[in-house]
């Protein structure tokens, strides 16, 4: 599959599947939190390469912190879209891809079907045309994906609402000044616990190393951290829950 669609992009041209470098700040960003949690990757001039992040992967695979540094690392990656313009596949390594091969189900794989045709009878093909429906597919897929994160987030919050009361095993996956996401290890559902239900001590951000730090006793708890929580509420209509440390 991916064959030939590289073949078509390179033999006929014209409505590319792109993804783009990480931009600079991304990839400083990626590096600090990969060196807080004791990971590194080497750069190759200024940016970094698919090798090295699937040699990342590698390491990381089956621990604790592999969801975790996954979405980080997703998160700092530019978003694929299509353009009339080759701007080549960073995720693929490839300098010509497009989607041809699912013309029954991808309005751009028909759009490229639809050129090929044309090109091969010697026909015009409208740039302009092209163009816009590069935009437009590319803005609908985004939404296809905020829909889907949607209906799984809706899922997972109805299923654990019925078990309120339950203690998990978790991991923390986000840190801010009003409290720490953890996403539960048996169904990757995620939550809250809130700052002010860690009575414990008083917990400031640590911004730069990804905590939050009791003034008083000094615990902390960082980005990547496995803990222990209860679920004690949440709401379908916010897709929330929320958490209490154990």
């Amino acid at each position: 599959m991916i064959l030939a669609n590289k073949e078509v992009a390179k033999r006929f041209g014209g409505f590319y599947r792109v993804h783009e470098i990480p931009e600079k700040k991304s990839i400083e960003s990626l590096l600090s939190f990969l060196s807080k949690i004791g990971y590194s990757v080497r750069l190759e001039g200024n940016t970094i390469t698919s090798r090295e992040l699937n040699n990342l992967f590698a390491k990381i695979k089956g621990k604790k912190e592999e969801f975790l540094v996954k979405s980080v690392v997703l998160k700092a990656m530019s978003k694929a879209e299509y353009s009339v313009e080759n701007k080549k596949h960073f995720g693929l390594v490839l300098d010509n891809y497009t989607h041809f091969t699912s013309p029954i189900r991808r309005y751009a794989d028909l759009t490229v079907h639809r050129m090929v045709k044309s090109k091969l009878k010697g026909e015009k093909v409208n740039t302009e045309k092209n163009k816009k429906i590069a935009r437009e597919v590319s803005l609908r897929e985004l939404d296809v994906l905020d829909a889907e994160r949607e209906s799984v987030a809706y899922k997972q919050v109805q299923y654990m609402l019925e078990r309120v009361g339950e203690k998990f095993e978790a991991v923390v996956s986000g840190v801010t000044r009003f409290g720490l996401f953890v996403r539960i290890s048996e169904t990757h559902a995620e939550g809250l616990v809130s700052i002010r239900d860690m009575e414990d001590d008083y917990y400031v951000l640590d911004e730069e190393n990804y905590s939050l730090i009791g003034t008083k006793k000094n615990k902390r708890y960082s980005l990547g951290d496995s803990v222990k929580v209860k679920l004690v509420g949440g709401s379908i209509e916010t897709r929330r829950l929320e958490f209490v440390f154990v």
